[in-house]
């Protein structure tokens, strides 16, 4: 066997106990490697237990750290890192606490503020820089218009009222109830100053962000709203949402369409 061979036998016997050994491994080293199993599933519990902290106190030590270990087994880490632990818990919880939709939702905030506190760093730009940037601005430039997002940013769905349990799961105080909403919805995380945090998006909002992380141009998303809207509510909508995400410091830099041998830079 070679050395990727041994490499991917050992990985999988290191995940899953019913697992072949690697070749010529006897007693001693299957002894060896239950030892390492554990210790290895013992720290990655560990960080599973950091990033889901407000989960895990929803819905309590026990529940929290059966889910965690079933979904370690099932679901075993291949990144470097233990950052990357903990990836697809919330949509298994949402199996396994099907009349509890609260806890899925906590679950994907947790993520979602793990993953925008660890993000690359870039300066979020601000009005002035906006409009110093946008001078000589002309139709065909608004619509090809593309916007770049801070990377510390992520929108998740939602079915609960579940933003101000989340900020109430601190201490050993009983979880709050987190009423189901009416219809779903979207909350947006970024970053400021530093720390994660989050708000309810506004309606059409969290798709509109979604569009343009996939790389729409102000045009493609503007002609979204009026189909959606009509003409003069998307205008208001489509500045709106602009002016918002500039507020917030949401955008990172704007990119016109380069046309005419012009350099869009």
């Amino acid at each position: 066997m070679n050395l990727a061979g041994l490499q991917s036998t050992f990985m999988a016997s290191l995940h899953d106990e019913a697992a072949a050994l690697p070749p010529d491994w006897g007693p001693q080293m299957a002894r060896g490697l239950a030892v390492y199993r554990n210790n290895t599933r013992s720290a990655q519990l560990e960080a599973m237990r950091s990033t889901f902290e407000r989960t895990r106190r929803c819905v309590g030590d026990g529940p929290f750290t059966a889910a965690a270990t079933h979904y370690l087994i099932h679901h075993p880490p291949g990144s470097w890192t233990l950052d990357a632990v903990g990836d697809g818990f919330a949509e298994l919880l949402a199996t396994l606490f099907v009349h509890e939709p609260d806890v899925a939702d906590i679950a994907a905030l947790d993520w979602a503020m793990h993953g925008v506190f660890s993000a690359a760093d870039a300066h979020p730009l601000d009005v002035a820089a906006f409009q110093q940037a946008a001078i000589g601005f002309d139709g065909d430039d608004w619509a090809g218009l593309q916007l770049q997002l801070v990377p510390a940013l992520a929108v998740i769905d939602v079915r609960t009222d579940c933003l101000d349990a989340w900020t109430a799961l601190t201490g050993d105080q009983p979880p709050p109830e987190a009423p189901r909403l009416a219809q779903p919805a979207q909350v947006v995380v970024w970053r400021k100053d530093g720390q994660p945090v989050c708000r309810l998006a506004t309606p059409g909002e969290g798709d509109a962000l979604r569009q343009v992380a996939a790389g729409a141009s102000y045009g493609a998303l503007c002609a979204g709203l009026v189909a959606t809207h009509g003409e003069d509510d998307a205008v208001r909508l489509a500045g709106g949402l602009l002016s918002g995400w500039l507020h917030a410091g949401l955008l990172a830099a704007l990119q016109p369409p380069a046309r005419d041998g012009r350099d869009a830079g």
